[in-house]
């Protein structure tokens, strides 16, 4: 899917907040709910290895799912080392931790914070695995997962989103489905023939899969929870997070950025000091900066 630029897009976004909050800092901890494989992170790393004014350690702390079968937290290994092999390379000091759990058991402790660093917290388009709503028995709301992330006070929230909700009841939800859907692919025959086989397996590992979870599922056995961009920003106003600015020098970065050679169809807007993606007028992605209320 190189041919998009949302994800590129998004992950420079993200990263230059990174470098910018990050400041004369010698240390940064990072952590990384649902890292899956570590996309994000190589760009970070070249970037730090090009500030040869100083030696900045970078510490992740990746937080993903445990897989099914005999070796839950392999992927997550793997990611690890990785990205070791990466920052070797480019000889910038790095240290990995991994956490594969389900992100309601963890608790502060678990993320091993440093008072000699510059602490973020980061999840690009994985919130939705924890439920907007604590009625499921002990799984924690999303609510209190963002409790968590208040309590070991980072400098800065980088929160990313898919933009789309769904209703509890089943006929607006598959009509609100549909419409998802039918951007998605119309995006998607745009940008991958319909014989390709990266289509073919992104549509049956992946696609089918969650299509039939937004439309069956309900309760305990939806897999995400998905909320629109505005949904997100009132919710993180009553847990007590603070929105940060966009900075207009990188936002004008990720313009360029989608003007080299992608589809015309891709746009970026602002709204609300959250940074948006989209596809023919409609606003599919959304960015933006958080940080803890203070008092």
């Amino acid at each position: 899917m190189t041919r998009s630029p949302i994800l590129r897009v998004a992950y420079h976004f993200a990263n230059k907040n990174i470098l910018k909050i990050a400041g004369n800092a010698s240390k940064i901890h990072i952590v990384d709910f649902g890292i899956c494989v570590g996309f994000q992170w190589p760009s970070l790393i070249q970037a730090l290895a090009k500030m040869n004014d100083r030696p900045l350690r970078i510490r992740i702390t990746g937080v993903d799912l445990p897989q099914s079968g005999f070796h839950p937290a392999e992927r997550i290994r793997e990611t690890g080392k990785r990205l070791e092999d990466y920052a070797r390379e480019f000889e910038v000091p790095f240290e990995y931790h991994w956490i594969a759990s389900h992100w309601e058991s963890i608790c502060i402790e678990d993320l091993c914070i440093n008072d000699d660093e510059v602490l973020i917290v980061n999840s690009m388009f994985n919130l939705s695995h924890v439920r907007s709503s604590p009625s499921l028995g002990t799984r924690k709301s999303r609510n209190e997962l963002f409790n968590l992330i208040q309590g070991i006070k980072p400098k800065v929230f980088i929160q990313g989103i898919f933009n789309t909700s769904f209703s509890p009841f089943f006929l607006p939800r598959f009509k609100m489905v549909l419409s998802v859907n039918s951007r998605f692919f119309d995006m998607l025959d745009t940008l991958v023939p319909r014989n390709s086989n990266q289509r073919l397996v992104l549509e049956t590992e992946f696609i089918r899969s969650l299509i039939l979870n937004q439309i069956a599922c309900e309760g305990s056995d939806l897999v995400s929870s998905l909320e629109s961009y505005k949904q997100c920003h009132k919710r993180n106003l009553e847990v007590g997070f603070e929105q940060l600015p966009v900075d207009p020098s990188i936002v004008k970065e990720c313009n360029k950025i989608i003007r080299c050679g992608y589809d015309e169809g891709f746009f970026i807007e602002e709204d609300c000091n959250w940074f948006l993606q989209g596809w023919k007028g409609n606003i599919m992605y959304a960015v933006s900066l958080w940080k803890p209320q203070v008092g």
